[in-house]
């Protein structure tokens, strides 16, 4: 699981660097690490929307302690794996370089997949909700 979460860091990484590349590395890494946490924070407000959808009770009383908690923890987790132990990332991306282009190439994939799966499903879990609660007035 954190090889996994390393390689999916490492596609957002090259894509960032990609972005940058008249600038060589241009906060690469900062910007690769804000789209994970946005990507993170995305599949807690689906979740989060979901639970909205399903429950039957008022919507206004909930709290969102939960909300603010987890994205602490999704900020500080990704700065400890990132940068305080930026040694591990080091040695992860110079494991990931190394694989044939075809492995990386169906990882990259299956990234993209992943990222856009979580994409629609926040902002369609965004909207149904929206549509429920104005439905409602």
């Amino acid at each position: 699981m954190k090889r996994a979460y390393y390689y999916f860091f490492y596609n957002l990484y090259k894509i960032m660097l990609w972005t940058s590349s008249p600038f060589e590395n241009f906060y690469s890494k900062f910007r690769a690490s804000l789209a994970l946490i946005a990507l993170e924070l995305w599949v807690i407000f689906t979740i989060q929307n979901c639970y909205e959808i399903v429950k039957v009770t008022d919507s206004k009383s909930n709290s969102n302690l939960f909300i603010y908690i987890m994205g602490l923890a999704i900020i500080i987790s990704n700065y400890v794996l990132f940068d305080y132990y930026d040694h591990v990332w080091k040695k992860y991306k110079g494991e990931f370089d190394k694989w044939s282009k075809r492995k990386n190439k169906i990882g990259g994939i299956i990234v993209w997949i992943i990222i856009l799966c979580i994409t629609v499903s926040f902002f369609f879990s965004t909207f149904y909700l929206h549509k429920i609660n104005f439905g409602t007035y």
